[in-house]
Order: structure tokens, then C-alpha cells, then sequence
């Protein structure tokens, strides 16, 4: 089975997709508990644009080995780009308990952010903003979530935005967090520190498309036509 397996696994590498299937069918036939070859059998699958099949090995790899990592996030990214919120949660989860720390703890909180349930993704990245004091994406996250629930006008929330996105925003920030407390802060009312906010962010690479645009619109407002 580990032969197969190795087999597969280099014509994988090799980018060709049909031998690989053929060499970990093989190797799963000769070894039905081999969790592996189910996962990167689940793996071929995807790369061959067949979700139905890699679903159902990738399940047989986590099914077999509840600690495998590896296919936990192979289905966590495979039901997000399927639309299948509650399936994609549920590995979340899993990824958060098998590794716990800031990074899985995010993605939980922004998991539940997408899949409309934000009551839970405020009270996780909060969760997470507690255990990892010093970890700026986090606060990011939950500046991201709060402003978009301040785009009604809400006081308390963009207040909340602001304050998070402050603390998410420092001298190594990208380009995306610069112009998220631009946002914020335009929405506030404090146009001059926003445009300042989208210098930043502009020059930051990778760039924010949307900064330039943000830049544009808010050097317009305060009269600088040449950087609009």
C-alpha cells in the first residue's frame, strides 16, 4: 500500500493527475484504513475538478484520522469555495481545537462572520483578542466585522471599529489595514487622518486596489485635485 501510496504521491507532484488516482485507488484497495492515500486521493480529485469525489475521500481521510490536520484544511477551504457555511465551520472548529492559537482562532471567528453569524464571530474574536493580546490581525477582524455592522450609522459599533482597527494598525501593517481604519475613520467624520490612512496604504505592497480609489475620493473632499 505504501509503495502505491509513494507512487501516487510523485505523479502528483509530477502534475499527472490520472496516474496518481490510479496509484492511490491501489494503494487504498490494498490498505482501506490508510488515511493518507485517502487524503491526497481527495486532493487529486480537487485539482482535477471532480468536488463530488474529493469530498468523499477527503471525509474517508478525516473519518479515519480525526487529527489529520491536513484534511481538515483541504474540507475547510473545499466547503468555503462551495458554499457550504455549516460544513466548513465544523472543520473550523476542529482546527482550532487540534492547533489551538491566533491563527485558527481567526479563521473561526471570520468562519462565522461568513457564514452570517455574527453575534458568534464577535464573541470568539473577542475570545481570541483576550488570549492573543498582541496579535494585530485579530484586531483587524473584529475592526473589519464592527464597521461593517456601522455602515447604518451606528455610533456605538463604528466606535468599537475604531478603536479595534487602532489597535490592529501599526509601523509593519499591510495595505488592507490602512485602508479598512481609512474607512473607519472617514465614516467618523475625521477626513484628514483618513487620508492619511490611504497614503499609507498605498504605498504598501501588495496594494489595496481600493485605497487608490479611497485616496481619490477623500483628497477630493479637502481640495488636493493633483493626489485626487
Amino acid at each position: 500500500a505504501r509503495v502505491q501510496y509513494k507512487l501516487g504521491l510523485a505523479a502528483y507532484r509530477a502534475e499527472q493527475l490520472p496516474l496518481a488516482v490510479t496509484a492511490l485507488r491501489k494503494s487504498i484497495d490494498l490498505d482501506p484504513a490508510f488515511a493518507q492515500a485517502h487524503y491526497l486521493l481527495g486532493v487529486c480529485f480537487r485539482a482535477s475538478q471532480q468536488p463530488r469525489e474529493a469530498f468523499r475521500a477527503l471525509d474517508r481521510a478525516v473519518a479515519l484520522d480525526p487529527t489529520f490536520v491536513a484534511a481538515h484544511e483541504e474540507l475547510a477551504d473545499a466547503y468555503g469555495r462551495a458554499g457550504r457555511t455549516d460544513d466548513r465551520l465544523l472543520h473550523l472548529k476542529a482546527l482550532a481545537t487540534l492547533e489551538p492559537g491566533p491563527v485558527r482562532e481567526r479563521a473561526l471567528g471570520l468562519g462565522y462572520a461568513h457564514a452570517g453569524q455574527l453575534s458568534l464571530a464577535l464573541t470568539q474574536l473577542a475570545r481570541a483578542r483576550q488570549q492573543y493580546p498582541d496579535d494585530h490581525e485579530t484586531f483587524l477582524a473584529l475592526g473589519q466585522i464592527w464597521l461593517e455592522r456601522a455602515t447604518d450609522g451606528d455610533a456605538v459599533e463604528l466606535n468599537k471599529a475604531l478603536a479595534a482597527l487602532a489597535s490592529a494598525v501599526g509601523p509593519t501593517s499591510s495595505s488592507a489595514a490602512f485602508t479598512l481604519y481609512g474607512r473607519a475613520l472617514l465614516l467618523s467624520g475625521n477626513v484628514v487622518r483618513a487620508e492619511q490612512m490611504f497614503q499609507q496604504a498605498v504605498t504598501r505592497f501588495p496594494v489595496e486596489p481600493r485605497a487608490f480609489l479611497a485616496l481619490s475620493d477623500v483628497s477630493m473632499r479637502i481640495g488636493r485635485r493633483a493626489v485626487a
